[in-house]
């Protein structure tokens, strides 16, 4: 693919806006770069599967046209009920950010 996004007005019935699931990836993967549907399927597994293996790990992954994925550590906090206003304990949590990059940006 060229440094150039592509731009699908529509995808599997969908407008832009909407939300694709792992069949709409599987199917523009296959538009894209012609295969069949099982061996579209591996690659995607294997790409998102080695994106959390790296994430849990603790690594950021940059992806060239894509953005940057980073792993955040929220500490554990004291919060408020909202209905009775007592105290609650927040447990740590982790979580990603993403950063787009300037080419999905503009």
């Amino acid at each position: 693919m060229s440094t150039k996004l592509l731009q699908y007005t529509e995808i599997n019935g969908k407008a832009p806006g909407s939300m694709l699931g792992k069949k709409d990836l599987l199917r523009l993967h296959v538009d894209l770069y012609p295969m069949p549907l099982n061996a579209a399927e591996a690659e995607l597994f294997l790409a998102f599967e080695t994106l959390a293996v790296a994430l849990a790990s603790g690594y950021a992954v940059r992806i060239p046209g894509l953005g940057t994925f980073e792993p955040v550590r929220r500490k554990a906090r004291l919060g408020r009920n909202p209905q009775s206003g007592e105290p609650v304990q927040i447990p740590e949590k982790h979580s990603v950010k993403f950063k787009a990059a300037k080419e999905l940006t503009q």
